[in-house]
């Protein structure tokens, strides 16, 4: 049976899925403003798709990391589906605690990756679009926040995962037949036979 706790699990992992797919493809990762000399405020916005060649070193970084990451939650995706159907055929089994394990190191990585990509953004955002938005501050548009957001909610599914994994553990080893402290008798029947 499907518990609660692998539904709210395979939420999260959906959720991820969402929070990444929006956080790569939409266009809002560096916003900033300019005023016209007639006082018209224009707002510019500017994404990681597409990937441009001719980017900067951090920024193509950062975008191969997002685009990594993007690829690790879809993999996440299936391996969720995977585990939720040997859950429903044959429950926790072996492989369905390898799949979680799986799930969580492969969350860990997604992490690191959105971490690494905002962390070289934040520091290098400044530097590179001063001169693009001239003299206006660069700011993080929503594309941004939906990234960290991500970050927060697969922390969230690895914790949950290995909650499930090492609570399916301990009820294996609670359900473990307990070997008897007496030694078994070995051929005592025939030696009292001999004689």
């Amino acid at each position: 049976m499907v518990g609660l706790k692998l539904t709210a699990l395979g939420f999260l992992v959906f959720a991820v899925f969402v929070l990444e797919v929006v956080a790569v493809f939409t266009p809002a990762w560096f916003t900033w403003q300019e005023v016209s000399r007639s006082g018209i405020v224009s707002v510019y916005n500017k994404g990681i798709v597409p990937y441009y060649s001719n980017e900067d070193t951090w920024l193509a970084v950062s975008s191969i990391l997002l685009f990594a990451s993007l690829a690790l939650t879809t993999i996440n995706v299936f391996l969720f589906i995977g585990a939720y159907f040997s859950v429903k055929s044959q429950g926790y089994s072996r492989q369905v605690i390898v799949l979680l394990h799986a799930l969580a190191i492969s969350s860990v990585a997604v992490i690191v990756f959105n971490g690494t990509a905002f962390i070289l953004m934040a520091t290098n955002i400044n530097k590179q679009y001063l001169l693009l938005s001239f003299g206006y501050p660069v700011q993080f548009g929503y594309s941004a926040w939906f990234c960290l957001s991500a970050v927060v909610v697969t922390f969230g599914s690895v914790l949950l995962a290995e909650y499930i994994v090492s609570k399916k553990e301990e009820e294996k080893e609670d359900e473990a037949p307990v070997e008897s402290a007496v030694p078994p008798r070995i051929l005592t029947s025939s030696f009292t036979n001999m004689y």
